[in-house]
């Protein structure tokens, strides 16, 4: 699956001097991580972090896993 084209036509509202992560990046591990159970920001931070080597197959990840609080203030 290509999640560059799954995910093109999803808007960024996010203010671009916080741009730190990639939004496909936060979009296929938060995905990922409520498929796999995740409940919360925590939880979706913490799927990132234990699936690190995995999605970095398949993800840029320029600037690491988000953290939980970089989760919740994004709310994409």
């Amino acid at each position: 699956m290509n999640w560059q084209t799954f995910f093109q036509d999803v808007p960024d509202f996010r203010i671009n001097r916080r741009k730190k992560h990639n939004l496909l990046d936060i979009l296929v591990i938060s995905g990922c991580s409520v498929v796999c159970g995740a409940d919360d920001f925590e939880e979706i931070a913490m799927y990132g972090v234990q699936k690190e080597s995995f999605v970095k197959t398949f993800l840029e990840l320029p600037n690491g896993i988000l953290s939980h609080d970089t989760a919740a203030a994004d709310r994409v």
